[in-house]
């Protein structure tokens, strides 16, 4: 009776090792996962970052255009009012002669 709990406590000292051998080796995959999923996202912040970066030079970029166009056109609206004075002042001149 005595060899046969022995034996029962031996083979139950087993399967606990043996659990506790798959249960290690589960955590430890669990880890590298976590670990993996870590240096993604890290990855991925780094890669938000830098577009966030782009995305101000371009819209700093955008803005200066806009704001370069928009004195362009003043100019030439101004250049063009200009031009209308001298045509008008020509024919003025060219009624009177």
């Amino acid at each position: 009776m005595r060899g046969l709990l022995q034996a029962a406590d031996e083979k139950r000292q087993a399967s606990l090792a043996e659990l506790s051998a798959k249960h290690q080796k589960n955590i430890e995959s669990l880890e590298a996962q976590l670990n993996d999923a870590l240096s993604d996202r890290s990855k991925a912040d780094e890669s938000i970052s830098s577009l966030q970066v782009l995305v101000a030079e371009k819209e700093s970029r955008i803005a200066e255009m806009e704001a370069a166009s928009t004195g362009e056109a003043a100019r030439l609206r101004a250049a063009m009012e200009s031009v209308k004075g001298e045509i008008s002042h020509l024919k003025q001149e060219h009624v009177w002669f």
